[in-house]
């Protein structure tokens, strides 16, 4: 019977609209003005029982991907292995985005193949072959460092960023070797900025110049003779773009013979993110938050170093703007290992399946909820390494129609702060083990 719901009720590509809201996004309209959603045949075809399963496109769709973005891929995990090429894109994408696009379109197999530019994918499968290794363990916080570095090597902690402040010229100025800061001090560009030990770009000659430690006069240095143009056009376009900020390894790597010469760094950089609820409103009746919902999703007992917040207003209703910033790396090991024992992950294996999954969405959606990184949270936590425990508890894999508000929705869940592994903890998280047992069904559906 499956097979029926080849379209989503009400879907056509001339009567949806949608507008950009502050969270990113707001329902699409169908004609008649109700939100899209799955038929309610289908949902009750699937046995879906949370809210937020009304957004899983029918796996039967005909709005699915090509499985394009797969092919630059060496190693297949486990979880998108056994899974149609055409269904994959829903294992690493919110599916809920087949109704709620943030770019006012369906979200369809064109929206799935413009993340090829990205090695979206790549990157998504090396992060998750990195959590299925041998060599992963949830207790050691180098290994999620890791998973993050997997998607992005520019993702950093949420804290001050020891870099190396590179100022441009513009292509109207020039400089060589022999020119001293004393040349460069007429110059107004630099007056302000010559404290420490400088390092600057020369858009004209295409060289880096690095005052020396004692001394005024500066060194020139040209890109290594096997960085590819586009590596080199990639770093101009960065400074044109007002991106001053590079990592150390980031400039060792592209030019010659700065070992000796360059600083450790001359500025640490202030990391703070923002970030909200994502799409939380689709985890409750009638796709609006409950009242109370933004005091009632605040941090408790742990997770509350780091944080400022302010309420905002929407057409969901309140919630919660956080903004994150740490003081160092090990004030974030701190809140990771105090999360490890406060939702029990080493004791997972000795509970029933229900508390299993109980502790690990306790645990994910705290972790995501720090944003200990200022990139990528939602994917780390929320679909790996969510995955990743469940499978060493001998649990299926999950897809989570809404993982994007998944994190806030929970902690909502637990606004009175009940013990973890208690019956009145599982009672509370009952909405998101719904969840996480729908999403073990809609990802059966998408095998072969």
């Amino acid at each position: 019977m499956l097979d029926n719901y080849l379209k989503p009720a009400g879907l056509t590509a001339t009567t949806t609209t949608a507008t950009t809201g502050t969270q990113g996004t707001t329902d699409n309209q169908a004609a008649d003005g109700d939100p899209l959603r799955n038929p309610p045949a289908y949902f009750a075809e699937m046995g879906f029982a949370s809210e937020a399963s009304q957004f899983f496109p029918p796996i039967a769709s005909n709005l699915m991907g090509t499985g394009e973005a797969f092919k630059t891929v060496t190693e297949l995990p486990d979880f998108f292995a056994a899974m149609r090429d055409e269904y994959k894109y829903l294992g690493f994408a919110d599916p809920c985005l087949h109704y709620k696009d943030i770019k006012k379109r369906i979200y369809n197999e064109r929206i799935f193949d413009e993340k090829l530019g990205e090695n979206y994918a790549e990157k998504f499968c090396n992060a998750m072959n990195a959590a299925d290794s041998k060599e992963f363990d949830i207790r050691n916080f180098e290994c999620i460092k890791n998973i993050y570095k997997k998607f992005d090597d520019d993702t950093t902690l949420s804290m001050p960023e020891p870099v190396i402040r590179v100022l441009q010229m513009s292509a109207d100025d020039s400089l060589n070797e022999q020119d001293t800061l004393v040349d460069l001090a007429t110059k107004e560009i630099f007056v302000k900025d010559l404290e420490g030990k400088s390092v600057f770009f020369n858009v004209k000659t295409r060289q880096l110049f690095i005052q020396p430690e004692n001394g005024w006069e500066y060194t020139g240095f040209r890109f290594k003779s096997d960085i590819i143009e586009l590596k080199k056009k990639e770093f101009i376009d960065a400074l044109k773009g007002a991106k001053f900020y590079f990592k150390r390894e980031q400039l060792l790597e592209l030019f010659e013979g700065i070992d000796d010469h360059l600083p450790d760094y001359n500025i640490k950089l202030k990391v703070s993110v923002r970030h909200g609820p994502g799409y939380a409103e689709l985890y409750f009746p009638n796709q609006k938050y409950p009242d109370y919902f933004a005091q009632n999703s605040l941090p408790h007992d742990v997770g509350k170093e780091g944080f400022s917040y302010s309420y905002k207003n929407s057409e969901w209703g309140m919630y919660t703007l956080f903004n994150t910033s740490y003081k160092n790396e090990e004030q974030i090991k701190r809140l990771f290992e105090a999360n490890l024992k406060k939702f029990r992950i080493a004791e997972l294996k000795n509970f029933t399946p229900d508390v299993q999954i109980s502790l690990i969405v306790g645990f994910v959606s705290e972790m995501e909820h720090l944003h200990i990184c200022s990139d990528d949270n939602n994917r780390v936590w929320i679909q790996i390494i969510l995955n990743r425990l469940l499978r060493e508890c001998g649990q299926k894999y999950t897809i989570l129609a809404v993982p994007n508000g998944f994190a806030s929705a929970v902690r909502y869940f637990l606004k009175d702060n009940p013990k973890p592994g208690t019956p009145e903890y599982v009672k509370a998280l009952q909405p998101a083990i719904d969840a996480v047992e729908d999403g073990k069904k809609y990802y059966k559906s998408t095998c072969p």
